[in-house]
Parts: structure tokens; sequence; C-alpha cells
């Protein structure tokens, strides 16, 4: 069954992270900003990063294609599939697909910004075709 959740602001958070947390064999992540705060673990951002690198721990393949440098450093320090593109177009989605069948795509970036301050939108989308669809597209992207 095909099933929608949309998730406002910071319910943006709680959601992924439960997501990831339930995340079995594979998560593939595209985002336009991605950031680390060293300083802050208990941040949003923090907690999901957390999430993920647990993920890779469990056994979960983790792919991700960024814009940051910094966050790609520390991804891959984490055992975590991470590139750049390199390419003059500017990546600009922010998608999560998980285990191939749950995609989780919309405005937000993982940001302190996206999380608590700005007027974000994305939804949780529950469809095995779509998932399909995002897994050609990130494929391509980066020649896996």
């Amino acid at each position: 069954m095909e099933t929608t959740i949309l998730l406002i602001g910071s319910e943006y958070s709680d959601a992924i992270v439960r997501l990831i947390n339930a995340a079995n064999s594979t998560i593939d992540i595209l985002m336009f900003d991605w950031r680390v705060y060293f300083a802050d673990v208990s941040s949003p951002v923090s907690l999901i990063n957390q999430a993920i690198c647990s993920a890779v721990k469990r056994g979960v393949r983790v792919r991700a294609v960024l814009n940051s440098q910094i966050a790609q450093k520390m991804l891959v320090k984490n055992g975590i599939d991470a590139r750049t593109l390199s390419s003059k177009k500017l990546l600009h989605c922010k998608a999560v697909v998980l285990d191939g069948k749950i995609a989780v795509v919309g405005s937000h970036n993982l940001t302190s910004n996206a999380m608590e301050s700005n007027f974000e939108l994305s939804a949780v989308i529950h469809d095995g075709d779509f998932c399909k669809n995002f897994s050609v597209f990130f494929e391509k992207l980066c020649q896996w």
C-alpha cells in the first residue's frame, strides 16, 4: 500500500532518525547542504549524523552524494561511501531512500536552519516504484 506522510519544519529530524534507525540494508542520500556541528552533539542534525553512523556500524550500506567536502570527509571517516560530484552542475536534491522502499524527499537540508528556523516541507513516501526510479537516478548520477 502506497502512503505519503508530510513532515513540516522540525518534524523532519525525529522522523528521519526513526527511519534511519529502522533501516536494515541500504540508505542512499542526496543532499544539497549537509552540515556537521562538532560543538553541538545534541543538535537535530548531529542526531541525524549519529543515526547514520550507527546504521553503518550495524551493517547498513550507506551511500551519500553531497556538496560539502567537510561533511563528506566526516562521513567517509565513519565508513560511509560519500562523494561530491565533479560537475559544473550543483547538486540541489534533498532526498533519502531507505531499504529501496521508503523515500524522504522535500526541501529539508541537513542544517540547523532547516530543522529549526526555515519553513520546510518534506514527504515520506512508501512506494516501491518511486524508490526504484530514484535508484536509477542515483546510480546514474555517480556511476556507482
